[in-house]
């Protein structure tokens, strides 16, 4: 009963240290809120913000049939030093130096990293090269230049990209036999996971937690500020709809897979 009272105690003495801190943050968030409120009438009629806002836009339309040529031949330029490097390594490898494999699998992850990323760019760019290209055949007609680079640009960054994965994760199953998939496989991320040793699988949950939390900080500061967006230039309300949607899969997605693993470990 003494060691429960103990325990009592310091989970009461903790609350009542981080009490005072998350009361202050609270008092600031109101305070800034009301601010927000308080001017919103001022910058409702501000134009110079709408005026910058449609022009970056405009920006953004107009470059984009060429953002995937750029981006992809950046991502070439950063990639194809990493993976020679690494496969010069591994042919040069004794077999024997672990300090090497080491350089060489750190290579590999950095070149994958650049893949993803240039993959998700990719994406968006496309998207926002699409919608361009509907709006420019519907004022200007077909102009057979961006008509080229648009298409030129995601077909060259989906070629690269696959091509790219694959060359690094092929020379990562020569060094580690044991791994599995293919990057041709729609199931390679869950056949990769399940060939991985206990060392990386604790390294992709703790990754994974990073970005769970990481999405869900940019989903709140994003939904806020498309809310302020909404009440102030007439975004509308289906931009913060769209964000708590991510935000809320998201969030279901970590709490049932908790739950799921819980059980589990409960079972065994």
């Amino acid at each position: 009963m003494k060691m429960q009272n103990e325990g009592t105690e310091d989970i009461l003495t903790e609350d009542k240290n981080k009490k005072r801190s998350f009361l202050i943050i609270m008092f600031l968030c109101a305070f800034a809120g009301g601010i927000i409120g308080g001017t919103s009438e001022l910058v409702r009629d501000f134009d110079a913000i709408r005026q910058v806002s449609e022009t970056v836009a405009a920006v953004i339309a107009e470059s984009s049939y060429y953002l995937n040529v750029i981006v992809t031949v950046i991502a070439i330029a950063i990639y194809l030093p990493l993976y020679r490097s690494s496969r010069r390594l591994y042919e040069s490898w004794d077999g024997e130096d672990e300090a090497v494999i080491n350089r060489i699998e750190n290579r590999l992850c950095l070149a994958l990293i650049i893949t993803s990323i240039q993959q998700v760019l990719t994406v968006m760019i496309t998207l926002i090269c699409a919608q361009s290209h509907v709006k420019l055949l519907d004022t200007e007609g077909l102009l057979w230049g961006k008509e080229i680079c648009f298409h030129v640009g995601w077909i060259g960054a989906l070629i690269f990209s696959v091509a790219a994965q694959r060359r690094a994760v092929n020379l990562e199953k020569e060094i580690n036999p044991e791994k599995r998939g293919s990057v041709y496989d729609i199931r390679f991320q869950r056949k990769w996971f399940e060939s991985c040793d206990e060392a990386e699988k604790l390294i992709i949950y703790r990754a994974s937690y990073h970005a769970h939390r990481a999405t869900a900080i940019t989903c709140m500061t994003l939904s806020i500020f498309c809310l302020l967006g909404s009440i102030l230039w007439g975004i509308g309300i289906l931009p913060v709809c769209v964000i708590d949607i991510i935000w809320l899969v998201d969030t279901l997605t970590y709490c049932i897979s908790s739950y799921k693993l819980s059980v589990a470990k409960q079972i065994r």
